[in-house]
């Protein structure tokens, strides 16, 4: 795909320079008008002149650091990066994992277990995961638990005797009332 030959004359023509050179212009003055990153320059300690992001510093003073909810995810190219970027940045995440599993296999065992100690009660996440996570602990060692047995309430030990007193009264009524009808029977044969 080249250009036309109308597209060549276009681009060598005095309007499309002037063009140009607003267009420059109005770059230069966006460029000037944004804030400023807020960060100290290393090489001569003078006020970087970068225009800030979002948090107040350029990409290169911690401006596309990632934030929020992704803090603790690996940010990848973004689409349309160029390949190499990518290969860059899997590489870096394999050399980082692989220094990682050297520092681990280096530790004592005493070190070794409370890193895998830290490792199961720190998870990544948002604060709300977080929490939701502890709450759900909570819960669920609540309803494992066995409920303790009541205490002894006095009242209640006294409905129990109560209720033990009138089973016997009961036991005993029922006990008269079948001696009363085997009686009534008897008496009523001997007629």
């Amino acid at each position: 795909m080249g250009t036309t030959p109308g597209q060549r004359a276009w681009s060598q023509s005095p309007q499309a320079a002037e063009q140009r050179r607003l267009a420059s212009q109005q770059a230069a003055a966006a460029r000037a008008a944004a804030p400023k990153c807020g960060a100290t320059r290393k090489s001569d300690r003078q006020p970087c002149e970068n225009p800030g992001l979002e948090n107040g510093r350029c990409r290169l003073h911690g401006g596309v650091t990632p934030r929020g909810a992704d803090w603790h995810k690996v940010q990848m190219p973004g689409r349309g990066a160029p390949i190499a970027k990518l290969e860059r940045k899997l590489r870096k995440i394999a050399l980082r994992r692989a220094e990682q599993a050297a520092r681990v296999a280096e530790m004592t065992p005493e070190e070794r277990v409370r890193y895998e100690a830290w490792q199961r009660t720190h998870k990544p996440g948002t604060p709300a995961e977080r929490e939701q996570r502890r709450r759900d602990r909570a819960l669920a060692t609540a309803f494992n638990t066995p409920p303790a047995a009541p205490a002894p309430d006095s009242e209640q030990e006294k409905l129990a005797v109560e209720i033990a007193e009138l089973r016997k009264c009961k036991a005993a009524l029922e006990e008269l009332r079948r001696e009363q009808e085997i009686t009534g029977e008897d008496s009523i044969n001997d007629r």
